[in-house]
């Protein structure tokens, strides 16, 4: 019994990786702000796509380091959200809160702009576009680290970490797509 628990495991896990798409995240450092692209495609609709990427209130859940997120005001397709983090890079350990104006755009963009926080100037733009059964989702951001560690820990480290959130993200769609039956 306990070498098919196994195995099972094994299966599961591998025809859940298979199903991973490549998420790939460039940074780089343009007169001292962070210039942060990401691209993946999972496989499932912009439809589950975007309502993963704007369940705010959930995010806690299935992104690392986020332990809080909660949805402050909401005026249409306008949201204000809170959100509070601790983030590891490394043997160091930095908290952080933020408020941000979230804008909606149909199921095709995300706008985010910092209103206030600790980690700094902020803004991105996430974009997605149906594909073939898939959605593509493009990442865009603009940072200004509000944090001197995290200013130079370098663009490697903020690389890492902004692929281990886009993948999490990306977990979560295919989490929620097999408990839908898709």
């Amino acid at each position: 019994m306990p070498r098919l628990l196994f195995l099972l495991v094994l299966l599961y896990c591998g025809a859940n990786a298979a199903s991973l798409s490549p998420v790939s995240v460039d940074v780089r450092e343009e007169s001292g702000r962070l210039l942060i692209e990401g691209l993946y495609q999972p496989p499932v609709s912009a439809e589950l796509a975007h309502a993963v990427l704007t369940d705010y209130e959930a995010m806690p859940a299935f992104v690392p380091g986020l332990s809080s997120s909660r949805i402050l005001q909401r005026e249409g397709p306008v949201l204000k959200i809170s959100q509070h983090g601790r983030y590891r890079f490394g043997p160091f350990t930095v908290s952080g809160d933020s408020v941000a104006r979230i804008e909606l755009r149909g199921r095709e963009e995300i706008l985010c702009q910092s209103l206030s926080g600790s980690q700094g100037e902020f803004s991105s733009i996430t974009v997605l576009q149906p594909l073939n059964g898939s959605t593509q989702i493009r990442f865009r951001a603009l940072w200004q680290p509000g944090n001197a560690l995290v200013a130079t820990l370098g663009t490697g480290t903020v690389r890492e970490h902004v692929r281990e959130q886009l993948a999490s993200l990306q977990q979560e769609m295919l989490r929620r797509a097999a408990l839908a039956g898709k």
